[in-house]
């Protein structure tokens, strides 16, 4: 996976991500093709209602607010959303889209449900911020309108509302997706330990992984903190392989557990699970990473090779002058997936209907409901790595 640099040489991750940015440009401005299955759809206008914080007037006289980076993220996911609309409308769908600005002000979102394009939608997608996905909560179960919560991943968070699909998985069912995926890697025996840093929500996953022991009985499932990770010799066991997720982004103690786990005097059949604030890091050692199988979990990647993928990155410079970011990929991927839907279900929201999975440009979708609480959210993740050079590749489940 990453094996061109001796154990000396450094990478600076910045570095890293500013090449990958320059090659998916310049490889990927060639193709035009967005191919769909020709089906039945619905003649019927599909009403959509777009609620999220914009926060247009105030970025527009203060382009440095405290809202611009939220502000920012919504308007870069309806560009996104814009460009999966024209896919939409290609296929003969007919759409209707009626877009709030909620100002991220919890008086402005209340009128905003009071509209009536909002009472009649068929689908909102919105609002984003916690506090808003729980005000939306009693009024989706009396109006019985789904809603996508299109960028946040719940954390401690709990917002019980059976007409909420969340499109990133809520944080603690990483580990649900995780041991569920090991099941289907037909990994009959394994160590699964959990090293969680003291970060506000690190130990999430470390606690949910546990309340699943009786779930997955095959697997030895440990967690520890990060900080103490010299005693993870406790927790080997030859003729086992190991599966240590490092939940903490603190760059030296997670590269001190690296060290430490890639002695293979004392360590053999490792594989490291990190998050993708680890390629921030200011030194990535590259030949430690890939021997310890390192990979990054997370829920967006976009798959920069499909032809998908080429034509929505060539429509997006077109139109916006700029790279589409995992914002934009979101509103994409969300829009087509969710409108098709409607389109194949008479403007019908259907559950049950969810159950295939669908790969998109920044994953995979399989919609279901939460295994721990009300509502529907993704099960899937992806798990990226760098090829031989260093550019971000999707190594699978």
């Amino acid at each position: 996976m990453i094996s061109v640099l001796n154990h000396q040489q450094l990478l600076n991750g910045n570095k890293i991500l500013n090449s990958i940015k320059i090659f998916v440009l310049l490889f990927l401005l060639g193709s035009n093709s967005f191919a769909a299955d020709k089906k039945q759809y619905t003649t019927d206008t599909i009403q959509v209602a777009v609620i999220m914080p914009f926060c247009s007037k105030e970025l527009l006289s203060n382009p440095n607010s405290e809202k611009a980076i939220l502000g920012n993220a919504c308007r870069e996911y309806y560009q996104g959303l814009e460009i999966g609309l024209d896919s939409i409308r290609n296929l003969g769908i007919p759409v209707n889209v009626c877009i709030y600005d909620t100002k991220n002000d919890s008086n402005t979102f209340k009128q905003i449900l009071k509209k009536n394009q909002v009472l009649n939608a068929d689908i909102i997608f919105g609002p984003v911020v916690s506090e808003a996905q729980k005000m939306m909560a009693n009024y989706s179960s009396q109006a019985k309108i789904y809603h996508v919560s299109p960028l946040l991943t719940m954390t401690k968070s709990k917002v019980e509302d059976p007409y909420l699909i969340s499109v990133n998985p809520d944080l603690d069912n990483y580990a649900d997706i995780f041991l569920e995926q090991l099941r289907i890697n037909g990994e009959e025996k394994a160590n699964v330990i959990i090293l969680y840093g003291k970060g506000k929500n690190e130990k999430v996953i470390s606690n949910r992984m546990l309340a699943l022991k009786s779930k997955f009985p095959q697997y030895n499932i440990k967690s520890m903190e990060l900080a103490r990770y010299n005693e993870f010799k406790n927790h080997f066991s030859l003729g086992k392989s190991h599966h240590v997720i490092i939940d903490s982004d603190n760059e030296y103690l997670v590269n001190g557990a690296l060290r430490m786990l890639s002695d293979s005097n004392q360590f053999t059949d490792i594989y490291v699970y990190g998050n993708k604030k680890w390629l921030n890091f200011k030194n990535i050692n590259a030949q430690i990473w890939n021997r310890l199988n390192t990979k990054i979990i997370t829920p967006n990647f976009m798959d920069s090779e499909s032809s998908i993928g080429k034509q929505f990155i060539q429509q997006y410079f077109e139109r916006y002058a700029c790279e589409p970011n995992e914002f934009a990929v979101s509103g994409y991927d969300q829009v087509v997936y969710f409108l098709i839907h409607l389109a194949e279900n008479n403007g019908e929201i259907i559950p049950d209907n969810f159950n295939n999975r669908q790969k998109l440009i920044g994953g995979t979708f399989q919609i279901r409901k939460k295994p721990n609480g009300k509502g529907y959210q993704n099960s899937k993740l992806n798990m990226i790595g760098f090829d031989s050079e260093y550019r971000i590749i999707n190594v699978g489940y």
